[in-house]
């Protein structure tokens, strides 16, 4: 069983995930996007594009008033993205304020607890977002009071969802694979079946995508170093452009 625990266990209390789980003794379990202890699992490396992203609005975009819209306290991602949240600022020696921190659902209807956020923190210069559907409902909220996105507030997600590029502006966020999410827990899960004894903890990897919603203006050439080899104002042929294009 490949089991995404976080999402239909959303709500559910520890005890009751575990008493969920124990229904399906004797066969083997896989946990995607969720950690409990006595079971294989696969999860998103929370931390390292989360980090990017946060300190991408500090430094290069000089931001010191940081919002951050969570997802539930029931949620193990949502609390650890919300951590690391909380670490860069002290990191960084900002101030950790609880009115600057709500919490949504994960979904795009979190119109309210952005709203809340704003009426208590006007004077907000980003506000980073647990999760990308959680971010619709912040650009709505935005537009309608005429907060100028990537221009009066930056704006960040998580997830690389298709509605990054959607959005207008589109986007920044961090892109966090579930295609390949799903294709290491098969792996996995093969791995559980033919060895019943052995637990596997698996981690796909996160990195920051910037884009207009944070205050970057799109592509730069000198981005282009960190997904290949070649130097783009040195490609001077079809297949080296070509070759360029398709590892960015």
């Amino acid at each position: 069983l490949l089991i995404m625990l976080g999402t239909i266990g959303c709500a559910m209390n520890y005890e009751s995930r575990l008493q969920f789980l124990k229904q399906y003794e004797g066969i083997p379990i896989v946990l995607i996007g969720s950690e409990m202890e006595g079971y294989s699992n696969i999860i998103f490396d929370n931390r390292t594009g989360l980090r990017e992203e946060v300190e991408h609005m500090i430094v290069k975009h000089g931001a010191t008033r940081i919002g951050f819209v969570s997802g539930p306290v029931t949620n193990g991602d949502a609390m650890e993205r919300l951590q690391v949240y909380k670490d860069l600022l002290m990191e960084h020696h900002l101030p950790v304020l609880e009115e600057r921190i709500v919490y949504g659902n994960f979904s795009e209807y979190s119109q309210e607890v952005v709203a809340d956020l704003l009426d208590r923190n006007p004077d907000l210069q980003a506000i980073v977002f647990a999760n990308d559907q959680m971010a619709i409902g912040g650009y709505t909220v935005m537009k309608e009071r005429g907060i100028r996105i990537g221009a009066d507030i930056l704006v960040g997600g998580f997830d690389d969802a298709d509605c990054c590029l959607k959005l207008i502006p589109n986007l920044t966020t961090v892109k966090a694979d579930a295609v390949e999410l799903g294709y290491q827990a098969v792996l996995d899960a093969l791995q559980c079946i033919e060895n019943p004894q052995q637990q596997i903890h698996s981690t796909v990897a996160s990195t920051l995508l910037c884009r207009k919603s944070c205050g970057c203006q799109g592509f730069e050439f000198q981005d282009i170093a960190q997904y290949t080899d070649i130097d783009i104002e040195k490609a001077d042929t079809a297949e080296q452009i070509a070759e360029v294009l398709n590892s960015y």
